[in-house]
């Protein structure tokens, strides 16, 4: 699947994130994350830059439902395989502007909050989990 880009803007060097290609189908790429056992689906919106069995790097974009401050845990992915649906992981920076915040979840991963979501709450170095929408995409830097 292939989508817009909506939050099109400068890439930042903690922002990529380095996977492999394992399986390219027409509605999106399963991607590995090498040194563990995550294959995510993911759409893309721009061209992959490699192929099957090839590494690639670039951001990762999901959009949350609601964030919720964790205590406790780790930086997670739900499913390991499939696509992205419970999420955690440690704020790495807030993009206020744009209304997103670049987290670690063993991978970076920018994630687009909604507005009702007080952004203000969220301060880099904190665990903070959600639930995000289907459709959690890739773009090749």
């Amino acid at each position: 699947m292939s989508i817009s880009n909506p939050t099109a803007t400068a890439t930042r060097p903690d922002s990529l994130a380095n996977l492999r290609v394992v399986e390219v189908r027409p509605e999106f790429v399963i991607f590995e994350v090498p040194g563990t056992e995550y294959r995510l689906h993911l759409a893309t919106i721009s061209p992959l830059g490699g192929s099957v069995g090839k590494r690639v790097q670039g951001e990762i974009h999901a959009k949350a439902l609601r964030m919720h401050r964790s205590d406790t845990g780790g930086r997670f992915i739900e499913p390991i395989y499939g696509q992205p649906r419970i999420v955690q992981g440690e704020v790495l920076a807030i993009d206020a502007p744009a209304r997103r915040v670049l987290m670690d979840m063993t991978v970076p991963v920018w994630v687009s909050v909604q507005p009702a979501q007080d952004l203000g709450a969220i301060q880099p170095g904190e665990l903070w989990n959600c639930y995000v929408e289907s459709g959690t995409w890739f773009e090749c830097r």
